[in-house]
């Protein structure tokens, strides 16, 4: 991009683009300054802190040790003390790889 931006100031951006086969949009986007991404707002219906702690110690019994959570929601469910959604439990396993 160096290169573009120093034959540009002599022949053009458009012809110094050209010349060393850059697309002028990818030039002119590495110009621009980086967009730090924007923080995703918290769903309403996302489970508190202690909702999710009683999850996490549902999924950390040992009898859950070695099953999908999509099992453990059908257990839970039989045992009557499902505290998640079906729609819950792969977030929850994502959960549980960044706390191991």
């Amino acid at each position: 991009m160096s290169a573009a931006l120093e034959l540009g100031n002599n022949v053009g951006q458009a012809m110094a683009c050209c010349a060393l086969g850059v697309p002028r949009a990818t030039f002119y986007r590495h110009m621009q300054p980086a967009v730090p991404p924007r923080a995703r707002p918290t769903p309403e219906r996302a489970l508190d802190a202690a909702e999710r702690q009683v999850v996490l110690d549902h999924l950390h019994a040992e009898r859950f040790r070695d099953k999908a959570p999509a099992e453990v929601y059908a257990t839970l469910l039989e045992w009557t003390k499902a505290s998640i959604s079906a729609r819950s439990a792969p977030c929850i396993a994502s959960w549980l790889k960044t706390e191991n």
